[in-house]
């Protein structure tokens, strides 16, 4: 007899915490002061342009013999990670901003999205410099580019260029949750690390002095 109470009173706990949780998650949300829905179209047909014209970028490439050279593959590469900022980064953006900086996914994911942001904006900004290289390797000797710059070689660019860029946003997590605990504290709000040395690390010197 006990052992029925024990349970059901358990069950109605667990029932009562449930509900709760529920109904705290309908207040929250219905709480939050959303943007005019003009706004959201407009947010919405750029992630859409974005993955179009690059989705489009990738095709072509693919599908046309002609394009499948080192230089088209490092436009795949760069197409890739405008990709993924369509794809992923800017509607979580677009939700955030509609919200009024509300973030509603948690910091787990507030933090997957802070490193695929970094990720896609660093292989991004090295697949141009890389793109640019080629093209001046390629004006300066015509007749020897085609030697020194092989298929080989250029994927061996790519993924150099991708595991720098996963290096420094991935692992960083670990570094953002140490260095900045303060910025955890609050479920509601999806605030980027203030630690200055990753920032002067990440941003300025992997990003754009290492290859000027």
């Amino acid at each position: 007899m006990n052992i029925l109470i024990n349970t059901n009173y358990s069950l109605n706990i667990n029932s009562s915490e449930e509900f709760l949780i529920s109904l705290q998650s309908q207040i929250t949300t219905k709480s939050i002061e959303w943007r005019h829905p003009l706004l959201a179209l407009i947010l919405m047909l750029f992630c859409m342009a974005t993955v179009f014209g690059n989705s489009l970028v990738v095709l072509a490439v693919f599908t046309k013999r002609y394009l499948r050279n080192p230089t088209g593959y490092l436009i795949v590469s760069l197409a890739v990670a405008d990709l993924i900022v369509g794809l992923v980064v800017m509607p979580l953006n677009s939700l955030f901003e509609m919200s009024r900086h509300v973030w509603m996914l948690g910091l787990t994911t507030c933090d997957i999205w802070h490193a695929l942001d970094i990720l896609a904006s660093t292989s991004s900004i090295w697949n141009l410099c890389v793109i640019s290289l080629d093209r001046y390797m390629a004006g300066i000797d015509p007749i020897g580019y085609r030697d020194r710059v092989s298929k080989r070689r250029i994927v061996y660019c790519i993924l150099f260029v991708w595991m720098v860029s996963a290096c420094i946003s991935f692992p960083a997590i670990y570094w953002w949750r140490t260095s900045s605990p303060h910025l955890y504290t609050d479920q509601k709000k999806c605030l980027f690390t203030d630690d200055a040395y990753y920032v002067i690390f990440s941003s300025l010197i992997l990003s754009t002095f290492l290859l000027c």
